[in-house]
C-alpha cells in the first residue's frame, strides 16, 4: 500500500495529499442527472484547467447518494471550474455543496505542523515508556505505533481517502489507543518478570498477551460499537 501511495505522490502530491497540505480548490457538486466524467474534463479542459482531479464519490451522511467533486490546484481555477462547470453541464442539475480554498503557504505549514505533531508525541512516548519500563520496551512500543499508523494510511490511500487534517486527527487517535493497550500488556509482562520464574521470556510475552487479551476485545468492541453508532446515527 505504501509502495502505491509514494508512485502516486511522486506523480502527482495531489493524489495523496488533500488540499489541506496541497493548497489549492476543492469544489463539490451535486447533480439531478450524473454527468459523464469525460464530460467534466473536457469542460475543464476547454476553460483552461489543466491537471484536475475528477472524481464520484458518496458518504453515508448524505444517504449513499453520489457527488462530483473536482480538486484543482488554485483559488482562481476553483472559482472558473464553477462558472463553466454550471454553464456547460446545465442539463445535470450541477449545484455546488461545497467549495474549500486553501493557499499554499497555508498547506505547507499544516503539513509542517502535522509532522511537528506526530514526531514528538512519538518521542514524548519514547521518553515516558523508557523511565516507565526500560528503553527496549519503548523501542518495542514505537514499532507498533508506527506499524499500526503505516498499514492504516496505506489501507486508507488505496480505499482513495487524500490525507487530510481529520485522517491526520484520526491516526493520531490510533497512535493513542496502540500505546494504551501496549502499555497495559507490558506491565503485566513486567508483573510476571517478579511473579513467574524459571519461565522462558517468550513464553511470558505470550502469557502476558493472553491475560490481558479479554481486557483488548472489551475495549476495541466497545470502541468500535460507539463509532459504528456514530457512523449510522452520526451527521456529517
Amino acid at each position: 500500500s505504501w509502495a502505491v501511495m509514494v508512485t502516486n505522490g511522486l506523480k502527482d502530491p495531489r493524489k495523496v495529499f488533500g488540499i489541506d497540505f496541497t493548497g489549492g480548490s476543492s469544489l463539490t457538486l451535486g447533480f439531478s442527472e450524473k454527468p459523464e466524467i469525460g464530460a467534466v474534463r473536457t469542460v475543464l479542459a476547454e476553460a483552461g484547467i489543466r491537471d484536475a482531479i475528477v472524481q464520484f464519490q458518496s458518504e453515508m451522511e448524505t444517504g449513499g447518494k453520489e457527488y462530483l467533486n473536482v480538486k484543482m490546484g488554485s483559488a482562481e481555477d476553483g472559482a472558473k471550474a464553477e462558472k463553466v462547470l454550471l454553464e456547460k453541464l446545465e442539463k445535470s442539475g450541477l449545484a455546488v455543496m461545497q467549495q474549500d480554498d486553501v493557499g499554499p503557504l497555508v498547506g505547507s505549514e499544516l503539513k509542517r505542523k502535522a509532522a511537528w505533531a506526530m514526531g514528538l508525541s512519538l518521542v514524548a512516548m519514547v521518553i515516558y515508556i523508557a523511565i516507565r519500563f526500560e528503553f527496549g520496551f519503548a523501542l518495542g512500543a514505537v514499532t507498533a505505533v508506527f506499524h499500526d499508523v503505516l498499514v492504516t494510511a496505506g489501507i486508507c490511500h488505496i480505499l482513495g481517502f487524500q490525507m487530510s487534517i481529520t485522517l491526520v486527527a484520526a491516526l493520531m487517535t490510533i497512535v493513542g489507543y496502540s500505546v494504551n493497550d501496549t502499555i497495559v500488556i507490558f506491565d503485566r509482562i513486567r508483573e510476571n518478570l517478579r511473579l513467574v520464574r524459571n519461565m522462558p521470556f517468550v513464553d511470558l510475552c505470550n502469557l502476558g498477551i493472553n491475560q490481558t487479551l479479554a481486557r483488548t476485545l472489551l475495549t476495541n468492541a466497545l470502541t468500535f460499537m460507539c463509532v459504528l453508532s456514530l457512523v449510522i446515527f452520526g451527521g456529517g
